[in-house]
């Protein structure tokens, strides 16, 4: 009988681990890569600064003053095969910030990569824009099976001194990857809104809804407190599914460092760290 019990727990474990994270895996590609400071706190990124606004709102990145380079690190629900890395750099010029990122995602057996290139600027008084491009592939040992381009886009606008309302929206198109074999596949789909409102002390409460192919609807709300002038902390809820997301952000001598942990109620657990350089502010010593 226990013997019995044994088997049955394990075909279990066996079908979860071979069949549904693999599934996880791919639907996670929506994101590329789920940044600290907002995805993993219960934010969907339509509020993005120009840490991440590379993997988010491209609007974001009208916020970059001096030239920054980054680096960052996925570990889904703390299994090592299921893992995203990101490397970035980010340069304002005349008419207005340039981004270009690499992505890794995947796991060795079957992987995906995505090149990014942003373009974003402040267009009036209290109002952002930014486009981005993407070129994206997927390769199975070691062998390049499909690829994909897609157009993202996205606003911010100010009404206030204390309020913020962000819009984006990745692959506009609803492009689809493109097999070898003629075959074709969804590509990756968000839209997310978000509105920030300020309050006293460098509090911030955000509130924002995003939708995705296999999510029609989810919610989100985040509370983000300056507890000194170079530290901040996060924490938020999403639901659809359900995560509690909690992280840190720590500036110091031009570097920024930014790490966050989310649980999902099924799942477990999941953690995501991200170095940034303001190349202007770097000093060591």
């Amino acid at each position: 009988m226990n013997f019995v019990c044994l088997s049955a727990a394990y075909n279990r474990c066996a079908f979860f681990i071979l069949f549904f994270l693999p599934l996880h895996t791919l639907f996670c590609e929506n994101r590329f890569f789920f940044t600290p400071s907002d995805i993993l706190t219960g934010k969907n990124g339509a509020i993005s600064d120009e840490v991440w606004g590379l993997h988010l709102n491209p609007a974001g990145d009208s916020f970059v003053q001096s030239s920054i380079v980054g680096a960052g690190h996925y570990l889904d629900f703390f299994v090592e095969d299921y893992t995203s890395n990101t490397m970035f750099f980010k340069t304002p010029l005349n008419p207005g910030v340039v981004s270009f990122g690499l992505t890794q995602s995947g796991v060795n057996a079957f992987k995906s990569e995505q090149l990014s290139l942003s373009f974003s600027r402040r267009l009036s008084q209290g109002f952002r824009g930014g486009v981005r491009f993407n070129y994206s592939r997927r390769q199975q040992m070691g062998v390049t099976i499909s690829s994909l381009i897609t157009l993202d886009a996205g606003f911010q606008v100010n009404p206030g001194d204390l309020a913020c309302v962000g819009f984006y929206i990745i692959n506009s198109a609803r492009s689809s990857w493109d097999y070898d074999m003629g075959e074709s596949d969804s590509g990756p789909f968000i839209m997310g809104g978000s509105i920030r409102y300020e309050l006293p002390g460098e509090v911030f409460l955000e509130s924002g809804v995003s939708s995705t192919e296999e999510s029609p609807f989810s919610f989100s709300f985040s509370v983000e407190a300056s507890l000194y002038n170079s530290l901040k902390v996060n924490a938020g809820i999403s639901h659809n599914p359900l995560l509690y997301g909690v992280g840190t952000s720590f500036l110091w001598r031009g570097l920024l460092f930014d790490n966050a942990i989310s649980y999902h109620t099924v799942l477990g657990f999941s953690s995501s760290f991200g170095v940034v350089c303001y190349i202007s502010d770097f000093d060591l010593f």
